[in-house]
């Protein structure tokens, strides 16, 4: 799922940066610093893409965010804007004052993330395509991203 939001007066894109380390694996994270679409995740066994959706946007960005979603989608305004393999994709735009509200009151990340990162439109051709990179390096300085989730951006 990717947010978006009006801050100053431009589109802005809500990226979700890695951490450091994996609460999963209990291990060192792979790309370290490298960032994400706002939300994301892997079908498990038995379930279907939406089921995927809605279980992963509880779990990275916390029950409340989640349900203030599902009212969303509910009168469809969250769209779909790409599917990748067996995922969806998922567009909601905030005005500035919801997403704040939102960052102070519903918004829970992950132990394991690396926090949140807000690109603004004209920015996004700045964003370092991860496909000639291997794993290793620490990404926390600058915005790069794994080439289908840049692929949903532009």
């Amino acid at each position: 799922m990717i947010l978006t939001a009006d801050i100053d007066g431009q589109l802005t894109f809500i990226l979700q940066r890695r951490g450091k380390f994996s609460h999963q694996r209990m291990a060192p994270a792979y790309y370290p610093g490298v960032c994400q679409l706002t939300m994301m995740g892997k079908v498990e066994k038995g379930e279907d893409p939406l089921t995927t959706f809605w279980r992963e946007l509880k779990e990275e960005l916390g029950g409340d965010f989640a349900g203030y979603l599902r009212n969303c989608f509910d009168e469809g305004s969250l769209k779909p804007v790409a599917t990748k393999e067996d995922c969806l994709v998922y567009h909601q735009h905030l005005t500035k004052d919801l997403l704040a509200f939102h960052l102070k009151n519903s918004i829970r990340l992950e132990p394991c993330t690396g926090g949140l990162e807000f690109v603004p439109k004209n920015q996004l051709k700045n964003i370092v395509d991860l496909k000639n990179y291997p794993d290793g390096a620490d990404w926390s300085g600058v915005i790069a991203m794994f080439p289908d989730d840049l692929a949903v951006l532009l």
